[in-house]
């Protein structure tokens, strides 16, 4: 599940949902740590002897209970030839296992009801079903089966190949890469991250390439399988109605048996972005009147102390610019700004879409209000509302089972044992001064990057353009029949 939308919804409610953190033990033969969240659903993390971490987080009065592996791999672990084998992996999966075919695993999903799904991202594979209490053990059992045993039938190859190739949208087909290329459609944001990830594998596209995916047979993905699919390269969350000894039986019943393995090397970490600041501006065509702006710059992973002072920036920067973008001058519709991370690097981005000739007008703002927050101290009333707007939002986005999952394995899903800071304390903990030496530390003007998708044609230029063609046309019809005429008499 990607990270989620820059547009999130705000209110100023629903605080009590986030999480706390007070050390404490819990009973059992697996090493535990067993802390408590501030509403006070108890959260339980242990490790099984295999290396598989396994978080649990209690709602004792939740109807729905959410589960989720999360395998540690995905676009970033993959080379050019077999880019995207990862996600083929995802879907092959679900073709059959030791014990089931995929006829019956589609009835077994469908008796299960609920809902279930899967996604891989650049670092990451997730296979996630949400459903009622009463079906989580055969739910968490499906899961494991998938995940752990699958059988890649081959006769199942070129019908998995199919679906993929399908969602691959042929990116990489020589037109339409040089469509993307040029930008026509938009912003090519693999020309920005190979720019400003230089030297890794961070701009390569979860989906893949059709030449590639092309060529992935099965020996290639039970090796990709058997080499990243390890208890000590993966972790297990379930949140919701399920006692912490029902979870921890059915967790050891089906995962116990997973056999570790030797981790490959992680991904190559990218250097220093080259001639920075970096400036892209793509032409392509759209068929409505838009063009789209972006500017951002690198800041910091995933497991970096100033992250919460960049989500308090980014939504400090998004009011301010939407005020003046779209409150006052009307030339957006909307406007996000978002910092994203990885395990080893982050980057932070404010993005619009708007007319083409507005665009340089948008570019201006948002450079003005960045210098401002680099050279001015941020109010007490701003800064407090832009923290309240951060806690709010997300204690709205970790109100569901699945999400609450989802959250904790963003926040902690690589960090092992070690309970989640308090995000209440982190964000009271954020301080004008701060926010300041962000802006200037990573959002100068020196060290960003600026993206423009300024189409030559739209569908306002093409309507024109046809307009003037057609009378171009008709006067030269018009003119070539009076000659004619004129020739005859």
């Amino acid at each position: 599940m990607n990270r989620p939308s820059a547009f999130a919804a705000r209110s100023h409610r629903c605080w009590a949902l986030l999480l706390a953190v007070a050390t404490a033990g819990l009973p059992g033969d697996i090493s535990a740590v067993d802390t408590t969240q501030s509403d006070g659903a108890p959260l339980h993390h242990y490790v099984l002897p295999n290396g598989l971490q396994v978080w649990h987080i209690e709602r004792p009065d939740s109807a729905l209970v959410a589960m989720v592996v999360d395998v540690r791999v995905g676009s970033r672990d993959e080379t050019e030839a077999n880019g995207g084998i990862a996600h083929f992996l995802e879907h092959y999966v679900h073709s059959g296992t030791r014990r089931w075919n995929v006829a019956e695993i589609a009835k077994m999903r469908d008796r299960l009801g609920g809902y279930g799904n899967a996604t891989t991202t650049r670092e990451h594979t997730r296979y996630y079903r949400e459903t009622l209490p009463d079906q989580f053990d055969a739910s968490l059992e499906l899961l494991a089966e998938t995940t752990m045993h699958p059988s890649l039938p081959p006769e199942r190859l070129e019908v998995e190949r199919q679906v993929v190739l399908r969602e691959n949208k042929g990116r990489d087909e020589p037109l339409m890469a040089l469509w993307e290329r040029l930008g026509v459609g938009g912003i090519d944001e693999g020309q920005l991250l190979r720019r400003l990830f230089s030297g890794s594998t961070l701009y390569q596209h979860p989906s893949g390439a059709t030449s590639s995916l092309s060529t992935i047979d099965v020996p290639a993905l039970r090796a990709f399988h058997q080499t990243h699919y390890r208890p000590n390269n993966a972790t297990v969350v379930v949140s919701g109605g399920i006692d912490p000894a029902g979870v921890k039986a059915a967790v050891e019943r089906y995962f116990g048996d997973w056999p570790s393995g030797t981790l490959p090397d992680p991904p190559t970490s990218p250097a220093p972005a080259e001639s920075l600041p970096i400036r892209i501006v793509q032409r392509g065509a759209v068929m409505e009147h838009q063009g789209e702006i972006w500017v951002g710059a690198r800041t910091v992973s995933a497991d970096d102390g100033q992250q919460v002072g960049l989500d308090v920036l980014a939504q400090l920067l998004q009011r301010r610019l939407h005020e003046r973008l779209r409150t006052q001058e009307g030339l957006v519709y909307a406007v996000f700004a978002e910092p994203r991370y990885w395990s080893d690097a982050g980057e932070f981005r404010i993005g619009a879409r708007a007319a083409p000739e507005h665009l340089a007008r948008i570019e201006a703002v948002i450079g003005e209000e960045l210098a401002a927050i680099a050279s001015q101290t941020v109010s007490a009333e701003e800064l407090d509302l832009a923290k309240r707007v951060v806690l709010t939002t997300r204690a709205l986005r970790i109100d569901r089972n699945l999400d609450r999952a989802f959250e904790l394995l963003e926040r902690n899903g690589d960090k092992g044992g070690d309970p989640p800071p308090d995000f209440r304390q982190q964000i009271d903990a954020v301080r004008a001064d701060a926010i300041q030496g962000l802006a200037r530390t990573y959002l100068g003007a020196e060290s960003r990057y600026t993206v423009l998708h300024q189409p030559w044609m739209t569908g306002r230029r093409l309507r024109w353009v046809l307009a003037v063609v057609t009378v171009i046309v008709a006067v030269w019809l018009t003119a070539r029949r009076f000659l004619r005429r004129r020739a005859a008499a």
